[in-house]
């Protein structure tokens, strides 16, 4: 009856681990298949202004860095590129189809020319924000890297001083939106008119500045991050999944949950059944001996010391009582009960293998009861013979 034991035993812990396996393999299947799906919008934000090929070549180091960040860029994904300096131009939006799409907007700033006279922040600014409301219209996550080495400074006709950070709100309930925004300085000094602006548009904008830090990939092991590009590329790659996460959390959170909640009720019921049908533990002392032997050792085992509510007994390992010359192959288990009050043990499997020389009640083992099982004889006794 060990084999039934054991069985039961296997069960239990496959199912423990089955359910692990699958609820690991749900997750990563749903953060595949979100991954796979969410369209993203990235917006590039390059300054024209002459300061940008007059001091370092800065716009040619742009232009190098780009594609690193399209390698973060995803089929299905836009690209979106925006120029600016006194004015700025939006050029078409880019939907990346395949590997060879992301060509298309690295030629794009390849063509640019940094040859302004002036930068209006403000305008661009005004320029992100309008297409960006646009892209979020279609469905998906905007993201916006604004790469520039100055600060606000308009036409004369323009000046107004620093730049008005209420001038972009339309209301002052405006929604803060949840765009990723890469602020990159480019210059010596970043712009704080510049990053309070680009707070308005978004409640995540980060600041990157110029490091000259090795890349982790792209270029070569040898490359360098002169524009801090390669780190925009990097965070992400890091944070676009558990973005996605939350984003199918919010979604399916509440239908997750009602399943969560369903499993751990029948998990309870599961454990307060076992709890019911284990409520009696073992008592008393089991007695056996070799058949035959004329004044035989009679050898005590003690079922209270296992705290629990059957054992077994066989002759090979894996059994609570281990008697090697038993002479059966079969292992018997033996389940507490409670008759009239009374402890008992209630055979559980190969009944029909005990040989009862003395039995007080049918199909269970009083105290007092007696039996042999292949080439040994056993006595049951808890204190309550009668």
């Amino acid at each position: 009856m060990q084999e039934i034991t054991l069985k039961t035993q296997k069960f239990t812990k496959n199912f423990d681990r089955t359910w692990h396996i699958r609820a690991f393999s749900f997750v990563a299947a749903i953060v595949l298949l979100v991954s796979c799906s969410s369209k993203r919008h990235f917006v590039l934000a390059v300054d024209t202004s002459g300061s940008m090929s007059i001091e370092n070549d800065t716009i040619g180091k742009v232009k190098k860095s780009i594609p690193r960040l399209m390698e973060t860029v995803r089929t299905g994904d836009t690209v979106t590129v925006l120029s600016f300096d006194e004015k700025t131009v939006i050029s078409r939006t880019f939907e990346i189809k395949n590997d060879a799409d992301k060509s298309l907007p690295v030629n794009e700033i390849s063509s640019l020319a940094a040859k302004g006279n002036w930068t209006d922040m403000a305008a661009m600014v005004e320029a992100l924000k309008s297409k960006s409301q646009e892209l979020e219209n279609q469905g998906g996550q905007v993201i916006i890297v604004v790469l520039t080495d100055g600060k606000d400074d308009p036409p004369p006709q323009k000046k107004r001083g620093r730049l008005d950070l209420s001038s972009l709100r339309d209301t002052e309930n405006e929604e803060v939106k949840d765009y990723f925004i890469y602020y990159v300085s480019l210059g010596s000094l970043k712009d704080p008119a510049l990053e309070g602006r680009l707070k308005q548009l978004s409640s995540d904008v980060r600041t990157v500045e110029r490091t000259g830090k090795e890349m982790a990939s792209g270029a070569g092991p040898a490359a360098v991050d002169e524009t801090g590009v390669a780190a925009v590329s990097q965070d992400i790659e890091q944070r676009d999944i558990w973005k996605k996460i939350k984003d199918y959390a919010i979604q399916y959170g509440p239908i997750v949950g009602a399943v969560i909640g369903i499993l751990l009720v029948c998990l309870l019921l599961i454990w307060l059944i076992g709890k019911f049908i284990n409520r009696n533990k073992l008592e008393g002392d089991i007695l056996y001996y070799e058949s035959g032997i004329n004044s035989p050792n009679k050898i005590p085992y003690n079922l209270g010391k296992l705290k629990a509510s059957k054992m077994t007994i066989g002759s090979r390992h894996g059994v609570n009582l281990r008697i090697k010359q038993l002479g059966v192959p079969q292992d018997f288990s033996f389940r507490a009960k409670r008759v009239q009050g009374e402890s008992v043990l209630k055979p559980t499997g190969h009944v029909n293998l005990i040989q009862f020389a003395k039995q007080k009640r049918p199909g269970v083992i009083s105290s007092g009861d007696s039996f042999k099982l292949g080439n040994f004889k056993f006595e049951y006794t808890n204190g309550e013979t009668k």
